[in-house]
């Protein structure tokens, strides 16, 4: 698990100094029209200036797709202790219904035992 959130720190630190460069793409001119280097698209009018850009854009994209298996995976487990807390939570009520009962029994005998 701590390997895990090391590896997740230091994406982190990565995607923290990379999106300094690329901070707003939204800034490009609208009217120049060339086609992206990679195969997402980017907003009309910006394109990808180098390789290195690139393989950081790459970078990211997996470190994205990445992020999002772990955000599914841990929305699994979430639901599946979801699941298995209505179970208890049925469990208990029995256990109480049961003591409950218990209760009442032991009150009547104990009642009619003391006459």
């Amino acid at each position: 698990m701590a390997m895990r959130e090391e590896k997740l720190f230091k994406r982190s630190a990565f995607g923290k100094s990379i999106r300094k460069r690329f901070s707003d793409i939204t800034n490009c001119d609208p009217h120049h029209k060339s086609q992206p280097l990679f195969d997402h698209a980017l907003p009309i009018g910006c394109s990808v200036s180098s390789a290195v850009d690139k393989e950081h854009i790459d970078h990211l994209l997996k470190e994205n797709a990445g992020l999002m298996k772990l955000i599914t995976e841990k929305n699994k487990v979430i639901e599946m202790n979801g699941i298995e807390l209505q179970k208890m939570r049925i469990i208990l009520q029995k256990m109480q219904s049961q003591n409950w009962s218990l209760a009442q029994s032991n009150n009547h005998m104990t009642a009619v035992g003391t006459h």
